[in-house]
């Protein structure tokens, strides 16, 4: 194995290791996501129409931490970097 390769191992592992982390901090218990909290609470009350009030001024937290996730992800398979 070339360094080259075992650098673009290292960077692999490296980027894996932060996405892990992020997955842990989204799913940790102390990251409550306000729309589930909100729908917890019993806040959903609905108009006329049906329409659930209030659900689109409470915004789920977890698709930020997806978010990093999938940006993580790309660099790690970005063939610009020189890593694979």
């Amino acid at each position: 194995m070339s360094k080259g390769e075992m650098n673009a191992n290292k960077h692999d592992e490296e980027i894996e290791d932060i996405m892990q982390m992020v997955r842990d901090l989204r799913d940790a218990d102390y990251h409550v996501c306000p729309e589930i909290k909100w729908e917890q609470d019993g806040c959903p009350e609905v108009d006329e129409n049906g329409e659930v009030i209030g659900k689109w001024d409470v915004a789920c937290s977890c698709n930020d931490f997806d978010q990093v996730i999938d940006r993580l992800r790309e660099l790690k398979y970005n063939e610009n970097w020189g890593c694979k």
